[in-house]
């Protein structure tokens, strides 16, 4: 059903638009598609009454998984979560952050006293993937080694304690680009 519009008429009470019974039932009509809409019960090809949208459980088996818009709502959610990685590295060490297919990849490093020498291996980041990097304690003499892409900006702040540095993927120009 397309939406219903109620007939107002050229000018008040000329007679010319809906009654209020045929306004009512417009307005309860357009309303009952949004709500079977909202909760899964469209048939295919837009009629109410049907099973609902169906999404694949997983792309190898096909086996179709009916859910329900609190199901969608959890999902999106749970993808614009970070994926956080906690580390302690030590001097002279190596951190190698997970991938992650999430938007944020936050990597805390829980040092307790300053470190120097420390290496970052990044993983492969996705397009428009954002990686922050935050210390606890003062760190000196940290290089990062993206798995793609060319590091852009300095590592700033590297000596303050309680710090963060970060970088977004562009997948056009391969670049890594540091924006705070």
């Amino acid at each position: 059903m397309g939406q219903q519009t109620i007939g107002l008429g050229t000018a008040d009470n000329d007679g010319t638009g809906d009654s209020l019974k045929v306004g009512g039932d417009k307005i309860n009509d357009n309303f009952d598609e949004l709500y079977n809409i909202a909760n899964g019960y469209v048939a295919e090809g837009g009629a109410l009454g049907g099973p609902g949208p169906q999404l694949f459980a997983g792309s190898d088996d096909h086996v179709p998984a009916v859910w329900t818009l609190e199901d969608l709502i959890a999902y999106a959610r749970a993808q614009v979560a970070p994926n956080r990685q906690l580390f302690t590295p030590t001097s002279g060490g190596t951190v190698t952050i997970a991938a992650s297919n999430r938007s944020v990849i936050e990597v805390y490093l829980n040092h307790t006293a300053s470190i120097t020498g420390l290496t970052v291996n990044f993983p492969t980041l996705l397009d428009g993937q954002r990686l922050f990097i935050l210390w606890r304690e003062t760190a000196s003499s940290i290089t990062l080694t993206p798995a793609n892409g060319t590091l852009l900006g300095a590592f700033g702040n590297v000596g303050t304690a309680n710090a963060r540095s970060a970088w977004v993927y562009n997948d056009a120009t391969g670049n890594l680009h540091r924006y705070a």
